[in-house]
């Protein structure tokens, strides 16, 4: 493999894959609970509520139990949890308050860090467990709720629910285990990201522990491969004094090049630029691999239905055009009444010779904008090459037989006589399970055609730094008048008083003291049930705003001190006074101001907006890419109208805060003092905003949409015409 695909390479003694939850989550636990020194947990996603074990009890073994029991019973073990510090456009799908569940209330020695120490947009996307520097997990999965599943994949297997009982549909997933030198390359690693995002330096794995006999490999997981070369690879955006790194890419890229007659794809998404030009260009290759994607059916989100679908869509479409020999077959698994398995896995497979599997995506922010993880093992160049290439091929079959209904011996003899994923896909299937075509949907083109552009804020390949933002939103604007341009001088005087004022304020005056959670509990606790309680509020928020203070540690506070209707009515106000007031700021800066603070600007997506601000501001709101009040400001000196993005900014904002509010005051409330009114409340008000949300779609969606679309549409024939 080439040097430039990975980071380093490890020698490892043992290596299997890991097929799903109920193969992951138990090894997990056997692992860990053999740890000695220190055990490391890096997720996208990580709930104290998953049931590891026992999900046909009464009472399963749930993360954050696990933990503490471990902790307590094994004296001088430390736990190391870094989790991406989510924006509020996944707080509805994650657990309330991670830093109560997954920290105050923890044992002393589980740690917990929130990791935000990314670019503007970007996440922490990287899963990977490490356990004393002798063994690793590495992978897609999250330690995280409606994860977990069985091969078997039976539409009505009854632990396939969640922490609230609910069932949920077929999931495949794809994790590994290895030992050897993976334990203490991936433990240095992750000494190295804690300290990044920490300022702390974590003490290192004592010789005498990583050099025990102790073997903390699982014992419910048979080894796949012994004695195996393993490369590893990482994705890293450029952010501060750190380069940027794009290893999976180029183990990616290799591992399409490398394919001759047959190329095995699973993955969640398939929207990066780079991998479709890879793939169409083999595609138009003479000697072109028969090359086999599944993926699901559909993203499990409406967000991601209409945004990384779109973007799916029109990839799909190309790749069906360069595809002249037919060669190619995209795919979703279909299971028993009605359901599909959603694929979650991120692998290839290149002639049963080359695999890398791990957490990114095929999308553009897994190649440069989000930190990946993944692996690779090359039987080309291992010592025992006869015995790796049966290791992958036993691995793809396994895979397969998933889908199929099959056993793997079934799936093996069939590919022995007929090695050919056509022929596969169209004979073999059992019992309702099926691997069907993927249908290229209208709706997600014509989704793709209103985005126009547009998708790099969907899915960016790059950070978007601030300059880039004010470049997005503002519209080009040219004066050479010299009364405004002294103006121009003045606006920007006051913006960095502005801003300087504010940083003191609240770095040096105590201010950001009195904006703490404990602080606004204190307060709050005096002003429940006065009637001037939502003007104080409305206050508190709008001066955050002044002085660019996180509106989210304001949401979090009013969650935790007042009722949950409250709580949730409150905050809304107190964001939308905030971002009226900002909104109001950026408008008197003028666009004018903005455009030669930032740079240059654009015109057609200032205008864009203009057209369809409501929607777009509602998906930018839940995007990190920049801070609450910046946004708001940079919104205020674009063509955006203002009823438009108050109406965008509030539907925006209404799912975070209401899982911040609803969930986490109503669930701390439920706790200390249950009552039904306690447990009604918060599923009332859920149930009335789905149903607002529903009326708004359609009527944005088939109504003001599909006008503002009409007149687009019209206006660039004009154009044309011209």
């Amino acid at each position: 493999m080439n040097p430039d695909s990975y980071w380093t390479t490890v020698q490892c003694g043992r290596l299997s894959f890991l097929q799903d939850g109920a193969q992951y989550f138990p090894a997990f636990v056997e692992a860990v609970r053999q740890a000695r020194h220190s055990v490391y947990i890096a997720g996208w996603d990580v709930d104290s509520r998953v049931a590891l074990i026992g999900r046909d009890t009464d009472q399963p073994l749930r993360l954050g139990t696990f933990l503490d029991e471990v902790a307590m019973s094994h004296p001088g073990l430390n736990i190391y949890l870094l989790v991406w510090n989510f924006s509020l456009l996944f707080a509805a799908e994650r657990e309330p308050a991670p830093i109560i569940s997954l920290g105050w209330k923890r044992h002393e020695r589980v740690h917990y860090h929130a990791d935000g120490d990314h670019p503007f947009g970007a996440s922490h996307h990287q899963k990977f467990v490490v356990v004393d520097d002798k063994l690793a997990f590495l992978g897609g999965m999250d330690l995280a709720v409606r994860r977990w599943d069985r091969p078997q994949h039976n539409p009505e297997d009854p632990e396939r629910v969640d922490p609230q009982g609910e069932p949920f549909n077929p999931y495949h997933d794809v994790h590994s285990v290895l030992d050897g030198g993976a334990g203490k390359a991936l433990g240095g690693y992750f000494r190295t990201r804690w300290l990044r995002a920490t300022g702390v330096e974590l003490e290192q794995v004592p010789d005498e522990v990583r050099e025990s006999a102790y073997d903390p490999w699982p014992r419910s997981v048979t080894p796949l491969c012994r004695d195996v070369n393993v490369h590893l690879a990482r994705t890293e955006p450029r952010h501060k004094e750190l380069p940027e790194v794009r290893e999976v890419e180029s183990m990616i890229l290799e591992t399409i090049r490398r394919a001759k007659r047959h190329l095995y794809i699973e993955n969640q998404y398939l929207s990066s630029h780079i991998v479709k030009k890879a793939l169409a260009e083999r595609l138009q290759e003479k000697e072109c691999p028969e090359i086999l994607i599944v993926m699901p059916e559909k993203s499990g989100s409406w967000l991601a239905r209409n945004s990384m679908d779109a973007l799916r869509a029109k990839i799909l479409q190309d790749l069906r055009e360069a595809d002249v020999d037919s060669k190619l077959l995209i795919r979703y698994p279909a299971c028993p009444k009605g359901l599909r398995t959603y694929i979650h896995a991120k692998l290839m497979i290149a002639d049963d010779e080359l695999v890398t599997m791990g957490s990114a995506n095929l999308a553009n922010r897994s190649m440069g904008m989000d930190t990946e993880l993944n692996l690779a093992i090359d039987a080309v160049e291992a010592h025992n090459k006869d015995d790796v290439r049966q290791c992958i091929a036993e691995f793809r079959a396994s895979l397969l037989r998933e889908y199929l209904g099959m056993s793997v011996e079934a799936v093996q003899a069939f590919w022995s006589e007929n090695p050919s994923f056509t022929a596969l896909v169209e004979n073999l299937g059992d019992n309702g399970y099926s691997l069907e075509p993927v249908v290229i949907d209208e709706d997600e083109l014509r989704s793709m055609e209103l985005l126009n552009g547009e998708e790099r804020l969907v899915d960016p390949e790059q950070p978007v730094d601030l300059g880039r933002l004010f470049e997005i939103f503002l519209a080009e604007q040219r004066t050479s008048d010299t009364k405004k341009f002294k103006g121009l001088i003045l606006k920007a005087i006051a913006l960095a008083l502005l801003i300087v004022g504010g940083v003191v304020l609240w770095k040096f005056t105590g201010l950001g003291q009195d904006f703490s959670p404990d602080t606004l509990a204190q307060w709050g606790a005096q002003l429940s049930g006065k009637i001037w309680a939502l003007p104080v509020i409305v206050a508190v928020y709008s001066a955050a705003g002044v002085v660019i203070a996180p509106v989210t540690v304001l949401v979090v506070a009013t969650g935790l001190v007042f009722p949950p209707y409250l709580a949730a009515i409150y905050s809304l106000a107190g964001c939308l006074a905030n971002a009226a007031i900002t909104y109001g700021i950026g408008q008197a800066l003028g666009r004018n101001f903005v455009r030669k603070f930032a740079g240059r600007s654009i015109n057609e997506l200032s205008r864009r907006l203009a057209r369809s601000g409501i929607l777009t501001m509602a998906v930018v709101r839940n995007l990190p890419l920049a801070p609450y009040s910046v946004v708001n400001m940079v919104a205020g000196a674009s063509h955006i109208g203002f009823w438009d993005y108050m109406v965008g900014t509030c539907l925006g904002m209404l799912p975070g805060v209401i899982a911040l509010t609803v969930f986490s005051g109503s669930i701390v409330r439920a706790f200390m003092n249950p009552t039904w009114w306690r447990i009604l409340i918060p599923l009332a008000v859920i149930g009335a905003f789905i149903l607002f949300v529903r009326y708004l779609r359609n009527r944005y969606s088939n109504g003001d949409s599909g006008e503002e679309s009409a007149r687009a549409h019209g206006a660039r024939r004009e154009e044309q015409g011209r």
